[in-house]
């Protein structure tokens, strides 16, 4: 079996090494119940214990934003907005309002958040369902936690925050995996599926 990367144009996107980390956490996937977004509002309640300003910008839309926006209430969660779908040319300007991509999915493959994430500079906490174990490079690209697992997460994305050096560095890493994702690499897999070689 042959994988075949996703594609991502690290020109859309503005790759800014953050100096600090600051509590500013993003998700962006899709509201359904695969993709653990609740998970991740578990996991920043548990960080807001500590960080009571810190934010959390949730992008995407689905069936479960209502439940989601209502667990945000319950939870009694200040800092969270919920910004929806948006267009492709506003994703960077979204990734640059945060300095720690949380993602929480159950079933997956490779999303295309986490790549977007990795050409703007931010560290990324994830389970490593489906191929997101090697993006992240068992750990040398990201943190990885296991699935459903708030108290994992919120330690993971607060170990990040204590220490910005490794923060920066598997942000760095990660920029540096990108050229797999980028279309020379993915054209020569395509071409390679399809027996026709390297081009």
């Amino acid at each position: 079996m042959q994988v075949i990367s996703n594609l991502i144009d690290v020109s859309r996107f503005k790759y800014r090494e953050r100096t600090t980390i600051a509590p500013r956490f993003l998700s962006v996937r899709n509201l359904e119940p695969h993709y653990g977004v609740d998970v991740i509002l578990y996991a920043f309640a548990r960080i807001q214990l500590r960080y009571p300003r810190a934010t959390l910008l949730v992008g995407g839309d689905g069936t479960q934003r209502p439940i989601l926006e209502r667990l945000t209430d319950e939870l009694g969660l200040t800092g969270v907005c919920f910004i929806g779908s948006y267009a492709p040319a506003e994703a960077a300007r979204v990734y640059d309002e945060a300095d720690i991509l949380l993602n929480a999915s159950v079933v997956d493959n490779q999303p295309v958040s986490l790549l977007e994430a990795f050409a703007s500079g931010l560290p990324v906490v994830s389970t490593p369902t489906g191929g997101i174990g090697a993006m992240l490079q068992a750990g040398d690209a990201g943190t990885i936690v296991a699935p459903n697992d708030p108290d994992a997460m919120a330690l993971a994305a607060l170990t990040l925050l204590d220490n910005p050096v490794r923060a920066r560095r598997l942000a760095r890493s990660a920029k540096a995996s990108l050229d797999r994702f980028a279309w020379p690499h993915v054209r020569n897999s395509w071409m390679s599926a399809y027996g026709r070689g390297r081009v």
